[in-house]
């Protein structure tokens, strides 16, 4: 494949990360109400597809970088999402409609990993209740083993007297 440069460039990179996003996003879907073993594989998915959009940023700045100083300052300033006051031709209109999708699809891993961050808080909170619940189960367990034993070999009666 040819090396893309200026706009068509900036644009490709752009849609590679938006598709990157949607498999973050669809990892991310199904961390929601998994298991332990989902949630690692997802987990790990997840750190790779990371690893990948912080390549394709390299390249996006790298193309980004070579532009003439306007072109540059106006590509920078789309590929951020800042106000552009300038009209625009389609293919900045095109790389500023990308950016705004990124956007929305960021905004909305953030909002599902706040959801499983909540998931992942309440079953802390649960695991801990049910450790704290057999641990005194178990305590009671062993009083009556013990009193059972005790009373049984006439342990308890010779103390007693």
């Amino acid at each position: 494949m040819a090396e893309l440069t200026g706009c068509e460039g900036v644009l490709a990179l752009l849609k590679q990360i938006y598709e990157v996003l949607q498999e973050y996003d669809q990892q991310t879907d199904a961390m929601i109400n998994a298991d332990l073993e989902v949630l690692q594989q997802s987990l790990l998915a997840r750190n790779a597809l990371i690893e990948k959009l912080e390549e394709l940023k390299q390249q996006l700045e790298s193309v980004i970088e070579v532009e003439q100083p306007e072109e540059r300052v106006l590509l920078q300033t789309l590929v951020h999402g800042s106000y552009v006051n300038a009209p625009l031709d389609d293919q900045h209109k095109e790389i500023q409609l990308m950016q705004r999708n990124i956007t929305v699809m960021k905004q909305r891993i953030v909002d599902k990993d706040k959801v499983i961050s909540g998931q992942f808080k309440n079953q802390h909170v649960d695991s801990r209740r049910e450790l704290e619940q057999l641990k005194q189960t178990r305590q009671k367990i062993g009083y009556y083993n013990s009193a059972v034993v005790n009373r049984a070999t006439g342990q308890s009666l010779n103390k007693n007297l």
